[in-house]
């Protein structure tokens, strides 16, 4: 007996032959067995190469900038000098500087002339008390000329502007001949070491998203496509839905700021019974497949999980060597459920 749940094969097959759609549109059996297949499933976006942090360079004393020829688009290489900080403030830093040098060779100087005498005048003199007093003086004096040497040498190198890093000048916020005070921003760059690839999934695919996750990068200009892997998920959503994720590039970097292309990741991989999509019908907000039972097709409603190369996992429903219905399944199902309609009085 046939039921709303099920077709039996004679009456299929008498249909797609008479059926005004014609026979079967393709050579081979209509249905597939079910099979266990490894879905690898990916996700894709839109992305942009953008910096993870900008680097400023600061002016560490008073001074007049002078030699300065730095402008946007500049490449600059680790130390090379960009200008000097120079003027009146500059040289009595300077002067202040030598001077403290100066003193504290004196102080030593006179620190260990003093050690001398004491200890010439040991025992019958001096004391060990004094003695050791003496050698603590020459110690101490020591020190200060060592911190009186240091400070004259930073104030000489915070003269000379040069460039923290290999990199691509961004902006630059003063100008030559400027007037400059301890702590201005001179210039903001980017260090090429520290771009980064970001982009941002929706839907499903901002839930499947993980660190460490591989991908390519297709740049929308061209040329060859870029080992990625993810470093950073966004753990909040942003306000549109969106995860954004962070991504290096896997060798060395080729990419730069500002370039846009598609970004492609890979899902681990997933075992399981899987059909092609032509084999899913949608009914209102429940999936199903048609599956053989002896010589007729019964309703199985169905999990559906991830989708690769026209393939669906199935969660939920059917099992490795079912035998399920591919060729106009939708069709058939729909049709079997007109025929069971009764319309209202």
């Amino acid at each position: 007996m046939m039921n709303r749940h099920s077709l039996r094969l004679w009456p299929l097959v008498a249909w797609t032959v008479l059926s005004p759609w014609g026979p079967w549109a393709v050579a081979g059996s209509p249905t597939i067995t079910v099979q266990r297949r490894v879905l690898q499933a990916g996700c894709s976006t839109y992305a942009a190469v953008e910096p993870v942090a900008t680097l400023d360079l600061h002016a560490l004393q008073d001074g007049t900038l002078e030699g300065w020829q730095v402008r946007p688009g500049t490449q600059v290489r680790r130390g090379q000098v960009l200008g000097r900080l120079e003027g009146t403030e500059h040289a009595q830093e300077i002067a202040s500087a030598r001077a403290r040098w100066r003193q504290a060779e004196s102080a030593l100087a006179f620190a260990r002339k003093n050690e001398r005498v004491v200890q010439a005048a040991y025992p019958a003199v001096s004391d060990l008390q004094k003695v050791q007093a003496a050698q603590a003086g020459v110690a101490e004096a020591q020190a200060s000329l060592g911190a009186a040497r240091a400070h004259w040498r930073a104030v000489e190198a915070a003269s000379v502007l040069r460039a923290p890093a290999n990199g691509l000048v961004t902006e630059v916020l003063v100008g030559n001949h400027q007037p400059i005070t301890t702590g201005t921003v001179l210039l903001r760059m980017q260090d090429p070491a520290q771009l980064w690839l970001r982009g941002v999934f929706y839907g499903k695919d901002a839930e499947r998203v993980r660190p460490g996750m591989h991908g390519a990068f297709f740049p929308l200009a061209g040329g060859r496509p870029m080992a990625v892997r993810v470093v950073t998920v966004f753990p909040d959503l942003r306000s549109d839905g969106g995860r954004s994720v962070g991504c290096r590039a896997s060798g060395q970097p080729m990419w730069y700021s500002g370039e846009a292309g598609t970004l492609n990741l890979e899902g681990p991989p997933v075992a399981g019974p899987a059909v092609p999509d032509a084999a899913l019908i949608l009914d209102g907000t429940r999936w199903f497949v048609l599956v053989q039972h002896g010589k007729e097709f019964r309703r199985q409603e169905v999990t559906p999980g991830l989708a690769e190369g026209g393939w669906r996992w199935i969660l939920k429903g059917v099992q490795p060597g079912d035998t399920v219905l591919v060729k106009d399944a939708y069709l058939v199902f729909h049709r079997d459920v007109a025929r069971s309609f009764t319309p209202p009085d």
